[in-house]
């Protein structure tokens, strides 16, 4: 969902009035130039373009909604030529799902595209930032201090897995 999240967060800036306000006029400029100079990036990226196809709420159709050049339509198109040639034909044809339709799931009981659903699965575990890898590698960080700094790496690992664990299920009562 990186892409549409792009798209979505440029249209709002670039619709967005200031009136009178050079300020935020330069803002918006600046904000807008460093999100295509990123946009840009995943034109490059098949796995951006996988990914967009792929989704059963977005496919094909959603590229051209968007206005994408029918040259990027095509190069993702062609992306999953080959083996999938006849399972591709049969997904897109089919009516896009709703937005809310949880994509791992969808791809989990379409075993009638097992090549697509392979891919698909593959690509839809990545996530769309590292943030979430950054934060926790952090929160290790708070785990090995000065009296902690001959734990081993099993060790390290399992009390920062305990920790964030701690924090998403209040229901695990122990003391990391």
């Amino acid at each position: 969902m990186v892409v549409p999240v792009f798209n979505l967060v440029m249209d709002r800036l670039e619709d967005a009035d200031f009136g009178r306000e050079q300020c935020l006029e330069d803002t918006q400029s600046i904000i807008l130039s460093k999100l295509q100079t990123y946009y840009g990036k995943t034109d490059d990226l098949r796995l951006y373009m996988l990914s967009v196809v792929l989704h059963p709420s977005l496919k094909l159709g959603w590229m051209a909604e968007e206005n994408w050049e029918q040259e990027l339509i095509g190069q993702a198109r062609e992306l999953l030529q080959g083996n999938t040639q006849g399972e591709m034909e049969q997904y897109l044809e089919e009516p896009r799902q709703g937005k809310d339709q949880d994509v791992l799931e969808y791809w989990r009981l379409r075993n009638d595209l097992p090549g697509l659903q392979q891919i698909a699965r593959t690509i839809m575990g990545v996530p769309g930032s590292s943030a979430e890898s950054e934060r926790i590698f952090f929160a290790s960080k708070e785990v090995i201090g000065d009296r902690r700094c001959r734990l081993g790496v099993e060790m390290i690992r399992n009390l920062t897995l305990l920790k964030k664990w701690k924090q998403n299920y209040t229901d695990i009562s122990c003391t990391v």
